[in-house]
């Protein structure tokens, strides 16, 4: 049993990126009590019990430059690391990938990629290996 208290503001306010690319997420505090997950407010005093467990999300950077445009070789290594989900890399960076999860599907990621930049080539398209 212990007092909890949150003192962040970044429930509301949002860091911003330095150059381009996406803003970073919001910190997100919550608890679970009972089996029962409970969003928290960013400023909160309360009580934990024996059980109950706290989880915190806290913002990270917003990243450097336009996620479309970073080398999808890169993209598919986090993949492998287990630093990026295979659904992010679809969404956010525009790598489609095959169903073994080990190799990119170059036509769809071109595709993908052309698509979101307004039918234009991005700097990092995909080259098919030769």
């Amino acid at each position: 049993m212990g007092r909890l208290a949150t003192p962040d503001s970044r429930e509301r306010r949002r860091l911003r990126r330095r150059i381009t690319g996406p803003d970073p997420s919001l910190a997100r505090p919550r608890t679970s009590r009972r089996g029962r997950r409970e969003a928290l407010p960013s400023k909160i005093l309360t009580h934990l019990d024996t059980g109950d467990a706290l989880e915190v999300y806290t913002t990270g950077g917003g990243g450097y430059g336009d996620p479309l445009e970073r080398d999808p070789q890169l993209v598919l290594k986090d993949v492998i690391d287990g630093i990026v989900s295979r659904q992010a890399a679809q969404e956010i960076y525009g790598v489609v990938l095959k169903q073994n999860e080990q190799t990119i599907d170059l036509t769809a990621t071109e595709n993908l990629r052309r698509t979101r930049h307004g039918g234009q080539r991005t700097p990092n398209d995909v080259e098919p290996v030769t």
